[in-house]
């Protein structure tokens, strides 16, 4: 909708601000159309995203500052060289494109309009937009019901659900949450979406980081139940982590509390982790990173194991030999004892848990796993630290629902 009003007017150059979503479909299609593009982006704008913005030719300016920042330098610049705004809480034909949503939800089901309809809120434009385009079916007569808006924001920043629920005119918040593409502390379409939700009847519903709904989850009712601080850390295909203070979630100013799996362990790695880094705690202490280790020992260490003779080698396979005696994987549970060990010495030096949480799925190991963590751990950590409990986690894939619940309940 913005590229066909841009060319209908005569611009040959289209511009925004973008947390990156948004910027992608601009860039692309504006490429197409032959237009020229300026996206405006905060600093942390994920690098797939910027990528994008790149290959499709749009010349990218990266504001260091926030998403509210990011805007206002966009909106001078369009005043400044005269490009065409379109941004989505300035352009009123950005409603128009939104509520497209809406009609061809209709449209795949049949005109059966369904019971909720789910939506990530940032700045507030897709969910007014969406509303606009049930209620012109409604009234046109296409449809004989509309459906209730679920709006979807993070704990963290939440300025319109939290105006929902109160009541009281919506107010800025920080933007702490890592879930870039909603982390709008300054929505711009605020007062079309709030009374959106709240005339179809809706629900605001805050979500959080898995990882640290988790740990909430144990402390309240599960390995970590009677402890007010908790260290969580959570290993499956990567390490995630959590940590309670005081029976509730730090977050951190970002939203990075907790990202125990990116502490860097190792300079001299080659290997690249996937947040980009290298040597990350998760290149060795995950599901996954043993399994990378396991090849690499294997090359290296020409002594008999009986993982040589597995097709495929899990984490599971590395501890159930390591417990038969088998030398290499025995090596192997050392080395992810002793990383996943000084790792959490320099944590507890720093939050000082009562209790720290193993759990995910290779948490399955047991007690061979706390072994080679607290054989590590111990020697290692400050000496008031030095006697902190570990427990392994036994709720399951339950942890989130608890955490969830007492999310809810804290708020």
């Amino acid at each position: 909708m913005g590229v066909a009003k841009a060319i209908e007017a005569g611009y040959d150059t289209i511009a925004c601000s973008s947390t990156g979503n948004a910027a992608s479909s601009l860039a692309g299609n504006a490429a197409a159309a032959g237009l020229k593009t300026y996206i405006f982006v905060p600093e942390r704008a994920p690098i797939g995203k910027v990528a994008q913005l790149l290959i499709f030719g749009a010349t990218v300016i990266s504001v260091k500052g926030n998403y509210e920042e990011t805007f206002e330098l966009s909106k001078d610049a369009i005043n400044e060289y005269g490009w065409y705004n379109r941004n989505a809480a300035i352009n009123c034909y950005l409603m128009e494109g939104k509520k497209t949503v809406a009609l061809e939800i209709a449209e795949q089901l049949g005109w059966k309009i369904p019971d909720y309809v789910a939506l990530s809120v940032g700045d507030g434009c897709t969910i007014a937009g969406v509303w606009k385009g049930f209620k012109d079916l409604y009234e046109a007569g296409f449809t004989d019901k509309l459906p209730k808006l679920i709006s979807v924001q993070s704990v963290n920043t939440c300025p319109i659900n939290r105006a929902v629920r109160t009541g009281e005119p919506w107010e800025p918040m920080e933007e702490n949450t890592l879930a870039d593409s909603i982390s709008v502390g300054v929505p711009r379409n605020a007062d079309k979406a709030i009374a959106a939700i709240i005339e179809s009847g809706g629900i605001p519903v805050e979500v959080g980081n898995d990882a640290n709904v988790a740990a909430l989850g144990e402390q309240w009712h599960g390995g970590g139940k009677g402890f007010k601080n908790v260290v969580m850390v959570t290993l499956g295909t990567g390490v995630g982590g959590g940590i309670i203070i005081g029976g509730r979630i730090l977050a951190g100013s970002h939203g990075a509390g907790g990202e125990i799996g990116h502490i860097q362990m190792r300079k001299n790695e080659t290997a690249v982790c996937g947040c980009g880094k290298k040597g990350c705690l998760e290149q060795y202490a995950s599901a996954t990173g043993i399994v990378r280790m396991s090849k690499l020992l294997l090359e290296k260490d020409k002594r008999e194991s009986s993982l040589r003779s597995l097709a495929e080698i899990t984490s599971k396979d590395i501890f159930d030999a390591a417990k038969t005696g088998d030398a290499l994987s025995l090596k192997l549970v050392d080395t992810l004892g002793e990383m996943l060990g000084t790792a959490l010495a320099h944590i507890t030096a720093v939050v000082d848990p009562d209790v720290i949480v193993i759990g995910g799925g290779v948490s399955k190991a047991g007690q061979i796993l706390i072994d080679a963590i607290e054989k590590h751990y111990r020697p290692t950590a400050f000496h008031a630290c030095r006697n902190t409990q570990f427990k392994l986690a036994v709720l399951g894939n339950d942890a989130g629902m608890y955490g969830a619940v007492r999310m809810i309940l804290n708020s």
